[in-house]
């Protein structure tokens, strides 16, 4: 067997004479003091620089294969190393720190587990299907310390278009409003890391996200009025009582999906008509009940469950699907399709549903295709709301939250010109 020299100014001639051995060697360089070749027994051969540091440490950094860079070029980077040594650096831990660092992927399953205790279960659950579909297949394998505003902005720009990584659900299907509450998401797991340190810096201020376009528009009287028409169809169809009930009450109360659709027997006032929520999205809630919710409630059968809405194939837990897409009511006489529409909370429509139609981000399944003319209903509430067309009647009043003040007792307001004996906004819809 050949005996490699074991040192020799190292050139690209010399380094492609070198043979693999029964054993691992280094041949170091005369010229460079700490730069070498090592050669494998696999005869794979790799240049690097050995050095110690100020604190004492002895140090080997791999440079690059043979063939990767040229000698000379090695020899540069070995130069370039040992002058930063000199200077009190250290490259060689700074590379193993730098392996060390958390990815994007691992931050969030961090932040997950200590950075999400005074969330709702709800919040989580969202939380982790963006994580999944839109951060995850983006950024995850990214290191934190790599991300930047750019990163941040084109993400926001893939989700809002509606550039999704795998199969789109309805959560996952992308859009302005999901990359803005992504971003925001962002934002939150981003403050976690700057207080453990990870991050210096929180590369989603600055950020400009797109605009959530709040929802403003309220049913006039004729659309109420065909809403309970609608429901009083579906009931005849064979329509789910449950989602015909939720939305009624939805409709009657101003109230969130969830709020309706969670809702127990045990926080339901009946004396003093109001809906006691032990939790919402704000914390714990007071709803006020007008007549007609109030009537709809007391015709509500007890069903064995601490929910008046519970899932029928597990009575402990609340209803869990509200798409009407596949119900039967999609191929109810003289109703058609029509988009995702969303009813409004009390903070955003007073008591009544504020898009086009009726779902709250479930997808409504059928809307009269005609509807008779109706008279302009007495409008009866506890809390105000938006008059009919034409009235001289000023806008409901808000409080600083936002949220309409709501009345300490139910009252009687007629628009102008207004029947006595009309239907009331708040006794009808179909009941």
């Amino acid at each position: 067997m050949v005996q490699n020299p074991r040192s020799g100014k190292i050139t690209k001639r010399l380094v492609d004479a070198l043979t693999s051995e029964g054993v691992r060697f280094t041949l170091w360089d005369t010229q460079l003091k700490g730069f070498g070749v090592r050669v494998a027994v696999s005869d794979t051969k790799t240049y690097v620089v050995r050095y110690r540091t100020i604190g004492g440490a002895d140090r080997l950094l791999h440079i690059a294969r043979h063939g990767v860079v040229t000698a000379e070029e090695a020899r540069e980077r070995a130069a370039a190393v040992l002058a930063e040594v000199a200077s009190g650096g250290d490259p060689q831990g700074t590379k193993v720190e730098r392996r060390e660092e958390l990815t994007m992927s691992e931050l969030c399953d961090l932040y997950m587990k200590e950075g999400v205790t005074m969330k709702k279960a709800t919040t989580l659950r969202i939380d982790r299907i963006r994580i999944a579909r839109h951060i995850k297949p983006r950024l995850g394998k990214m290191k934190v310390t790599d991300i930047g505003r750019a990163d941040i902005e084109r993400l926001m720009v893939d989700v809002g278009s509606g550039r999704i990584r795998g199969e789109a659900t309805p959560h996952t299907r992308g859009g302005i409003h999901a990359a803005s509450r992504t971003v925001g998401l962002l934002g939150g797991i981003f403050t976690f890391a700057v207080e453990r340190e990870f991050v210096k810096t929180n590369p989603t201020r600055g950020v400009k996200r797109y605009k959530d376009n709040r929802r403003d528009r309220f049913l006039s009287p004729a659309e109420l009025a065909r809403l309970g028409d609608v429901l009083a169809e579906l009931e005849k169809h064979g329509g789910d009582p449950r989602h015909i009930n939720i939305i009624r009450l939805l409709a009657l109360t101003g109230a969130r999906k969830n709020e309706i659709a969670r809702l127990k027997w045990s926080e339901i006032d009946r004396t003093m008509g109001m809906l006691r929520l032990e939790d919402s999205k704000t914390g714990a809630k007071v709803i006020r009940l007008g007549s007609a919710a109030l009537k709809l409630i007391e015709g509500l059968l007890s069903n064995g469950s601490i929910y008046v809405f519970p899932d029928r194939k597990d009575p402990k837990r609340p209803i869990a699907n509200l798409d009407w897409a596949g119900s039967a009511s999609a191929n109810a006489p003289g109703w058609k399709t029509c988009g995702s529409m969303t009813f409004g909370t009390a903070s955003r429509a007073p008591g009544w549903p504020a898009a086009k139609g009726f779902s709250s981000s479930a997808s409504c399944s059928a809307t009269v295709t005609s509807a008779p003319q109706v008279d302009t209903p007495t409008w009866r509430t506890t809390r105000s709301v938006p008059p009919p067309t034409g009235s001289a009647r000023a806008s409901p009043p808000l409080s600083r939250a936002g949220r309409l003040k709501t009345d300490r007792r139910p009252i009687e307001r007629r628009p102008p010109g207004g029947s006595p004996g009309g239907r009331s906004c708040r006794d009808g819809l179909g009941s």
